[in-house]
């Protein structure tokens, strides 16, 4: 596992890395620099969920199933996913 999360962080420094323009910006914030995390917003902008981890291999409070936190806007039976 050791190898495993390494390869994970190294994959996520490279992107950030050749990205950064993309994910820190100063003149159009249309992007949150914020990895590791999940947002859901309304039409206005307006945060609706909210999950930010520490780490870099989760990204849902309820990781045996990630999406149920969006049951309210896509339904039970597709938020259960397989």
């Amino acid at each position: 596992r050791p190898v495993e999360l390494a390869t994970v962080r190294l994959k996520n420094m490279v992107e950030v890395l050749t990205k950064w323009d993309k994910y820190v910006t100063t003149t159009t914030p249309l992007f949150i620099a914020q990895r590791g995390a999940t947002f859901l917003f309304d039409e206005r902008g307006d945060v609706l969920y909210e999950y930010k981890h520490r780490g870099v291999l989760t990204y849902s409070e309820t990781m045996p199933r990630p999406l149920s936190f969006l049951a309210p806007y896509i339904g039970e039976d597709v938020a259960r996913n397989p």
